[in-house]
């Protein structure tokens, strides 16, 4: 879906997105913190947003980045929403949406993205927002593929029907009816649960920095 082409002058789309911004977050998207920002003055972001100045290299860059769209959009206004990313549906403490996965995990409308582009495979993401998840750090997203087989003595995402062991654990194995799991870094004792208690367990397969996720 194209955005902005209505728009004439290239500062227009520009105040239009962080206006839109602004909505959300009043104090990070004024004018005066944006520039602080991108590394310009004051009235020369507001200069921008008159105009249909061309920003420098550099310049456009971080607007697209601060922004949260492409640099052929701070050029154009051209734009499409279409993600290709990886969605954060969730996090360490809340679990993962269980609806979407339900659904076929065809909406990519979640606020946070991680910025990876993995043809063929629906994965999804959690954000670590707990430091008692030993081995990863608050802020970074584990990806989970729901269509992996877990492997032994590797980390998975654990949803139990009725809440408790839910969250990280390593499954340290699989057998009659059990699954023995483990907690990272061997923190606490093992936990033995029936198969039929876990709604899903999913391998983790890659962790993204804070600094790959994108959106609001």
């Amino acid at each position: 879906m194209v955005y902005y082409l209505e728009m004439k002058k290239r500062g227009e789309w520009l105040k239009a997105r962080r206006e839109e911004l602004k909505q959300q977050n009043k104090t990070k998207f004024s004018i005066r913190a944006l520039a602080g920002r991108v590394g310009v003055s004051y009235a020369g972001l507001s200069h921008l947003e008159n105009n249909d100045a061309m920003p420098a290299l550099d310049l456009g860059l971080k607007l697209a980045h601060e922004l949260d769209r492409s640099p052929e959009w701070v050029l154009t206004g051209v734009y499409n929403d279409a993600r290709t990313g990886i969605p954060v549906i969730g996090s360490i403490s809340t679990g993962p949406d269980t609806e979407w996965l339900a659904n076929g995990m065809v909406d990519n409308t979640f606020p946070s993205y991680v910025d990876i582009s993995v043809p063929e495979r629906n994965l999804y993401g959690l954000t670590v927002d707990s430091g008692d998840v030993i081995g990863y750090r608050v802020g970074e997203v584990l990806i989970a593929d729901p269509k992996m087989e877990p492997v032994t003595g590797e980390d998975v995402i654990i949803i139990t029907k009725d809440g408790v062991d839910s969250g990280v654990k390593v499954l340290a194995s699989q057998r009659d009816g059990k699954v023995y799991l483990d907690t990272p870094g061997g923190a606490s004792q093992r936990v033995i649960r029936d198969l039929d208690d876990i709604v899903l367990m999913h391998p983790i397969i890659l962790v993204a920095k804070s600094i790959a996720v994108k959106g609001i």
